[in-house]
Parts: structure tokens; sequence; C-alpha cells
């Protein structure tokens, strides 16, 4: 934690800065889990020279972290420094190093330092051949990147070979915030022996478990954020990462596997549709009625705002565990939650949205309330917090690889590719008010 570290952030007066990043970055300072000599560099094309980067950052803290402009440290302030620049100008990044080889000269020792694409995908190649250019001792740097990676098999390996031009896989860390998740990134399967009685300890016992539902549900829909989420479609944005790697977290717990991205992998290429090419009946699509009067978005789109997918994950040759994944916007509610159900009729339901607690269903009633403890209830505080200090101690268990990467795109595809041909036909609800299959019983019984 000690080791000097100078940490760029390409797209610095975005959104990602603003309601993540900079929150996160204070959570760290105030913890004082920052190393000792660090340096915030905010890279952008706007104008913010002088004060007006210093006064957007304020903004940033007061609006996403819920604190008063009286409370805000002003020695966070002296960590930030900003550079004026076109992503595509090779003067830029000159200037950019001369600062950088500033900083190491005050830091009297050359630092770590990583450079954080906080831009849409299709500007990593400029930046990170421009940064090639610039003779930076490579051994020192670090990419930090965000989802989506890529849309498909074919687009995420061509994003990968941009950035393995100039950049090993080591050097890359790709961020999926619910990794961060306390909960999710450490799912609790064991208990003390005067918590729970025998019955519940999963650990090494699948055949407890009937089967799993994983849901995350929005009140929000998709608002401003039109011109990002239509290419993409709620199976993409949280389907094929979030929900995907919460399945590898589930079943790394259960077997008693160590958390990294060679085990998560692993489970991932044992997953499967069902009855594995059944796309048509066991992919459910459906948009909410009015999506397409949103700015940005297509008249004539067909993007889900909603999913429900019937999943199998192979134990080994005989044995399956069927597993429902659903995930929407403006259904009415705010839920996250992993519901194992067991063959004895009870029910685990783990809270991973805002609560993180665990409650014991039985006979439908609650008889075990077990809650975890939360750095943050603001939303991706906590879990960006996490992810930055152990991007900057080179800790890469909870960052994703390439390899998860194409296993869950290649799951993904065969029901992508099904619904872009139309074999199966888009369903529509009103806002707020969805007809939501309630367990994955249920939806196993339905043709969509």
């Amino acid at each position: 934690m000690n080791k000097a570290t100078i940490l760029v952030i390409f797209g610095a007066t975005g959104d990602l800065m603003a309601k993540k990043i900079t929150p996160a970055l204070y959570s760290l300072f105030k913890e004082k889990q920052l190393p000792q000599k660090f340096k915030v560099i905010g890279f952008a094309r706007r104008d913010f020279a002088g004060d007006k980067f210093y006064e957007l950052l304020k903004q940033n803290l007061v609006k996403y972290l819920n604190i008063k402009e009286t409370e805000i440290d002003q020695d966070f302030y002296d960590l930030f420094t900003y550079h004026q620049g076109q992503l595509d100008d090779q003067d830029a990044y000159r200037s950019l190093n001369e600062k950088l080889i500033k900083i190491d000269k005050d830091f009297n020792i050359e630092s770590n330092k990583f450079f954080y694409f906080s831009v849409a995908p299709e500007f990593y190649e400029v930046i990170s051949t421009n940064l090639s250019k610039q003779k930076l001792k490579i051994k020192n740097i670090s990419l930090i990147i965000e989802k989506p990676f890529g849309k498909s098999e074919k687009t995420a390996l061509e994003l990968d070979n941009v950035l393995k031009k100039n950049f090993s896989e080591e050097q890359i860390f790709r961020i999926d915030h619910y990794l961060g998740k306390q909960m999710i990134n450490k799912i609790p399967i064991n208990f003390n022996n005067d918590q729970l009685t025998a019955k519940y300890k999963l650990k090494g016992n699948i055949k407890l478990i009937k089967n799993i539902e994983i849901t995350t549900l929005e009140e929000l829909g998709v608002e401003a954020r039109g011109d990002f989420y239509d290419p993409l479609g709620a199976l993409r944005d949280v389907g094929q990462n979030h929900l995907l790697e919460i399945i590898s977290l589930i079943f790394i717990a259960i077997n008693g596997d160590e958390n990294n991205p060679i085990e998560r992998d692993k489970i991932l290429q044992k997953l499967r549709k069902y009855n594995n090419d059944e796309v048509k009946i066991y992919a459910f699509r459906a948009q909410y009625k009015g999506y397409k009067n949103i700015e940005n978005i297509k008249k004539d789109s067909v993007t889900e705002t909603y999913f429900k997918i019937i999943a199998l994950l192979d134990l080994n040759d005989k044995e399956s565990i069927t597993t429902m994944l659903q995930a929407g916007k403006r259904i009415g509610v705010n839920r996250s939650e992993i519901r194992i159900n067991l063959i004895n009729g009870d029910t685990l339901v783990y809270d991973f949205k805002q609560l993180e607690e665990l409650n014991i269903i039985s006979e439908g009633k609650i008889i075990k309330n077990i809650k975890f403890q939360k750095d943050s209830h603001l939303q991706y505080v906590g879990e960006y917090a996490e992810l930055l200090k152990q991007a900057i101690n080179y800790q890469k268990e909870n960052f994703v690889s390439i390899n998860e990467v194409i296993s869950a795109w290649k799951f993904i595809d065969p029901i992508e590719n099904a619904w872009q041909s139309n074999e199966k036909t888009l369903k529509f609800y009103a806002p707020d008010n969805p007809i939501i299959i309630k367990n994955a019983d249920e939806a196993l019984n339905l043709l969509f």
C-alpha cells in the first residue's frame, strides 16, 4: 500500500468519474487506505483549468456521496490535478508524460501508474496506442477498464487484441463491481453450529439444493442512458457479466474452492442452456411500453429491458443444477437477491441490493435473519473503493480475466443470436406492473 502510485483517469469529467470513482477515492482517502505518495490526474477534453476541476469534484461528492460541502476534507483536493487534451492528440500524451515524470521527481521514487479507461470501448485503441508511444516503463503500467467487454465473443476478442498490442493480460484490470460486493464476493454457505442446524450446511453438499434463482429488478428505467443501453439490452448489460459471475461465485462457495479467475472460469464453462438448445423456449425477453419514446432509442428497437433465462450447470456427467436468471428495468420494485431453494422446501434468500442480509425461510416464515457488515449503503461506493484498493495493491483475484469474458459470451451468444433473428418474439409489459414469474419451478412449466 505504501508504493508510490499515480492514477490517470481518461474521461475524468464524465458520469463514471462523478458517480463511482470520485466517491470511492474519497472513501479510501478518509479511511487512510491510499498510498502515502498518491496522485490522481484527470484527463479530459473539456476546459476545467484552475479551480473548475476542484469545483466539479466537490459537486460530485456532495451529490453522490451524500456529504455536505462543509464536511469535505479539503486535503482530498491536493491529490488531484487536471490535464486537458483530446484522446487522439499525441501532444496531449507527451505533456501528460512530462507531468508523470515531474510527479515521480516530487515523489523521489518511480511510481506505479494506473490508467483508468473511463471512456467508451471505441477509444481504447487510440489511448493504448498513444500511451505506448510515450516509452513509459511498461512494467510499472496497468490499465483499468469497465464493461461492456465487447458485445459478443467475437467483439470481445477484437477488443482484447486491441489492448494486447501493447499490454499483457497481467497489466489489465477488468472491473465488474459485483466482485467488489462484500457478500457476493464470499457468499456465506456454512454457518456456526449455534446459528443453524446441519440441514443448511451446503458446503460440499450440493445434493441439498433443488434449484437456484438470481434476480435483479429495478424501479428505474433507461432514462438518459439510451445511447448506451439500446445497443446492449438487459442481457448484455447485467446478465453476461454480473449474474453469470454470481453463478460462478455460488458454486465456488459450495465446492469450497478458492475465488479467483481460474476457478470462476471453470464454473462458467459448465453452464449451458436448458436442454442445451431450447433457446426459444427457455430464454424470454420483453420490453417495457414507452421505451421507444426515450431519447436516443431507435423507434423500431427490439432491445429487451427484461429477460429470464433457465440454465443448467453441469456438476458431473449425470447431475446438474437448474438456475434461473432474471433482470429488468421499470419493474416497480428494487430487488436484488439470490434464492437457493432446498429439496426440503426451505429457501436461503440472500439480499445483496442494500441490506446485505440472509433470510432463511421455512414454511413461508423467516426462521433466521443474518445481517452482514456493509462498508456503505450508497450504491457503488463500497464496491468501487474495494476494487480500486485491490488494483493499487496488484491483487487481481476479483478482476475479470479474458477467459471468463469469453466463456460468458459462449453461453450468451446463442441466446442473443436467436433473439436477433427473431426466433423468439419480443413481448411487452406495462411499466411498474409487469407479470413476473415467481420462481424457477413455475418458469420451467411455461413455454414463453
